[in-house]
């Protein structure tokens, strides 16, 4: 297909996707648009149905929940900027697209910035939020909390224990700036591409392997094309959950409370997704993935690697992400006094 044709193509998505946000926002005072990106199944999906009929059942002066999960509402960018817009009002976003609305998010994927889930845990809520919903009030969101998606590994046709089996290697970014920069202080030949993508490249040899997490991997079943699955645990995703600031600010205190706790604990969703990460792990195991975990030698390259982009990815951001990153060091230090 034609360049031409592909940037009409393109518009054309957006267009339709903004005709649909718009259609939905205009049929009812009473709707409330919610968006994501979520899987097929899982437990995403249950708690975004369990909202929809709460609002439904619940809501004072009576609400109906339109659900665009399945990129009804267009990217992840796009749907950051229909929130912000007041055209949808509810979203769960990952960090690479709420990021497009608060750019000092991105610092969250930082490689290696989290040891492990309950580290992550206890910052995100205690050291992080604070800052973060000051950021998002500035943007006109209300920031509710964090989700998470579970560890980012490598995958690859090839075996890739250790950073010096990656060099030179063409791999597939994913996560912004913290991923171009991990790749790049591995030594790969950073390749950056939709993850629509990835399959018809792998299957050319345009790349060789790439990151993201467990989830992606085996959703897309990548590893039909690159069976080997490394587990770096070098970064997490901890989606933002959040509204329109100004719609919410309206709502009466039971609505807000309603709309607040719509998905439920943060912390029990966190534990649904990482539970469903260690079943897709298991059936990667079944399937005939080969799963390998790293010795300490090599995790510890891939770790110091990666740690030591950290200053320039702040640098990179801007904004405030020095001052969200000092909130996370403040908060690991925290943890591990305790």
């Amino acid at each position: 297909m034609s360049p031409a044709r592909n940037s009409l193509k393109r518009r054309f998505g957006v267009a339709l996707a903004a005709f649909l946000i718009s259609v939905a926002a205009a049929s009812a005072e009473t709707e409330i648009i919610a968006v994501a990106l979520t899987p097929p199944t899982g437990i995403t999906r249950d708690r975004f149905n369990e909202m929809a009929a709460t609002v439904a059942a619940r809501f004072e002066g009576g609400a109906r929940m339109t659900l665009m999960l399945d990129g009804q509402a267009g990217s992840e960018e796009a749907m950051a900027a229909a929130l912000r817009r007041g055209r949808v009002h509810f979203s769960q976003l990952t960090i690479p697209g709420i990021a497009s609305a608060v750019p000092e998010l991105s610092i969250l994927m930082a490689p290696y910035l989290f040891d492990s889930f309950e580290e992550e845990d206890f910052v995100l809520d205690n050291f992080i939020f604070p800052v973060a919903h000051r950021l998002f009030a500035d943007r006109g969101l209300e920031l509710f909390g964090f989700s998470d998606s579970g560890w980012f590994i490598a995958f690859s046709r090839e075996p890739m224990p250790n950073p010096d089996a990656a060099r030179n290697q063409r791999l597939r970014a994913a996560g912004g700036d913290a991923s171009r920069l991990f790749l790049s202080a591995i030594g790969a030949d950073v390749v950056e591409m939709a993850f629509a993508e990835v399959i018809p490249a792998l299957q050319t040899g345009l790349v060789k392997g790439g990151v993201t997490n467990v989830m992606m991997y085996e959703s897309a079943s990548l590893w039909r094309e690159a069976p080997h699955l490394i587990m770096t645990r070098h970064a997490l995703n901890p989606g933002a959950n959040s509204a329109n600031k100004a719609w919410f600010d309206k709502l009466t205190p039971g609505n807000q409370k309603l709309i607040r706790e719509g998905l439920g604990s943060m912390h029990q969703m966190r534990a649904g997704t990482r539970r469903e990460m260690e079943q897709g792990l298991a059936n990667l195991r079944a399937a005939g993935a080969k799963i390998y975990e790293p010795t300490p030698a090599e995790l510890e390259q891939w770790r110091s690697m990666g740690i030591a982009t950290h200053n320039e990815l702040v640098r990179r951001i801007g904004g405030k992400s020095q001052e969200l990153y000092d909130a996370a060091m403040a908060g690991k230090r925290a943890y591990a006094a305790r």
